[in-house]
């Protein structure tokens, strides 16, 4: 590789073309060649697609762990038919959040590849990212028919929720909302264009484009991306990430955790399809589906390590800024996306909500349980707020999430301690902190849905 006049590198730097950087563009050469050869996405989309729930329904489609209620007093009493829902429910569940994270990252892809684009010898890396927008493309769309269907087969169309719905926020505000949510936007805007003035040549152009008409940019409303902040927040996040190399690097991290948190799942999943296919046993297509996509992810998931640990020391060193910013993202990542733990979704994250005890209620009031209201009021409570297997089944795949996470985030020495260490979501991995907080949130339950 030949420095250029485009070249990040500080003047103090021994070399551009280090070994260790030639070394990381080897990496984005042959994760691109390699994933493109071994693309599974025309599979993944044939095996939704042509996906019908009764050819499927009478078989697990992940280890029995990984169900809704898993360990818990209710579980133990099921029968097969009901754990085979709860069992299906889950990869529905899981698939659902994984479509709205990967919408995510087809939206901040082309942010940060509109960085990239402007350093070069970086066409590879950019060619890399815009070919797995096409890869999300199609996961989400099998996602989405999977889910709706076995959805619809279980529950009814009465307690479906629209899985095809957009996750980029356009919400209708009133004139005067609206007004304010401009202002605000331009606002941060016009700040992170002056802390970000000596970058004004790496400007992600799919950026510019969105900011084009003057309006404020679309930001996800769920998934990873959704859930970290608030809507004004994100977006001055994302203008960011698209504003420097060093930030868009860093975008990366989340992206990481991300990949993770879906690898502890279905690493699973993926273990127990080659399980059937050794011992010759029927494949559901969602067992199918979960392992071709988690060989497909397995690129993705390079890259974001690469971007996220490596890449951005190729870079000028982060300023005092960027290196608040970053430390204040990563804080909100461990608040609100891994700072909680929850005993009725194994490897669920973040706290019981409010929520999810309502969709709980609906289960249970649903023609898979058809409870009365007494018995569902009992049973979320035993759920809930007493200690069971199904906390210490979360516990376990919490564990490994952390260790997994501590790798890339020990790495990154523009990092407190607290971030790099992920001190936040290592004291929620406690069993007695979550049942604490769950006696209230049903004290709240118990108020709201009493007849």
């Amino acid at each position: 590789m030949i420095a250029n006049q485009n070249s990040l590198m500080s003047p103090d730097s021994t070399a551009f073309a280090s070994s260790k950087e030639v070394r990381n563009m080897r990496t984005i050469s042959n994760t691109l060649k390699n994933n493109k050869e071994s693309d599974y996405t025309e599979i993944i989309y044939e095996l939704g697609k042509n996906f019908i729930y009764d050819d499927n329904k009478d078989d697990y489609w992940s280890p029995a762990e990984l169900s809704i209620l898993f360990g818990t007093p209710i579980y133990d009493q099921c029968s097969h038919s009901q754990r085979l829902a709860l069992n299906h429910l889950y990869w529905t569940q899981l698939y659902n959040q994984t479509a709205a994270s990967e919408m995510n990252t087809i939206f901040f892809n082309r942010i940060t590849a509109g960085v990239f684009n402007n350093i070069s010898d970086y066409s590879e890396l950019c060619d890399e990212l815009e070919f797995e927008c096409e890869q999300e493309k199609h996961h989400i769309r099998t996602f989405q028919r999977v889910a709706y269907k076995t959805n619809n087969a279980l529950l009814g169309k009465n307690y479906l929720t629209d899985t095809k719905k957009s996750n980029l926020s356009q919400a209708k505000l009133s004139k005067a909302n609206a007004s304010s949510q401009i202002y605000i936007y331009k606002t941060f805007n016009l700040l992170a264009q002056f802390l970000q003035r000596n970058n004004r040549k790496y400007h992600s152009n799919y950026l510019a484009r969105l900011q084009g008409d003057g309006q404020a940019i679309a930001s996800p409303n769920s998934g990873l991306g959704g859930n970290l902040a608030s809507r004004n927040m994100l977006q001055f996040f994302t203008i960011n990430w698209g504003s420097s190399p060093f930030m868009a690097c860093q975008y990366y991290t989340l992206r990481y955790t991300a990949n993770s948190m879906l690898k502890s799942q279905e690493s699973k999943v993926s273990r127990f399809f080659m399980h059937l296919k050794n011992n010759e046993k029927f494949i559901p297509a969602p067992t199918a589906i979960s392992r071709f996509h988690f060989l497909d992810e397995a690129f993705h998931t390079t890259i974001s390590q690469l971007l996220g640990r490596d890449l951005f020391r190729h870079f000028n060193e982060p300023t005092h800024f960027e290196r608040y910013l970053s430390n204040l993202i990563i804080s909100k990542l461990q608040k609100n996306l891994l700072g909680g733990f929850s005993g009725a979704m194994p490897g669920r994250s973040v706290s019981d909500s409010l929520r999810l005890m309502k969709d709980i209620y609906s289960l249970f009031r649903s023609p898979i349980f058809e409870f009365t209201h007494e018995d569902c009021l009992y049973w979320i409570e035993q759920i809930f707020c007493y200690e069971h297997n199904g906390f210490h089944n979360t516990y376990k795949i919490l564990e490994g999430f952390h260790a997994d996470l501590r790798r890339l985030f020990g790495k990154l020495d523009y990092l407190s301690t607290s971030n790099r260490e992920l001190l936040i979501m290592r004291a929620a991995i406690s069993i007695d902190a979550a049942i604490n907080l769950n006696k209230d949130t049903f004290n709240e339950f118990y108020s709201s849905i009493s007849l």
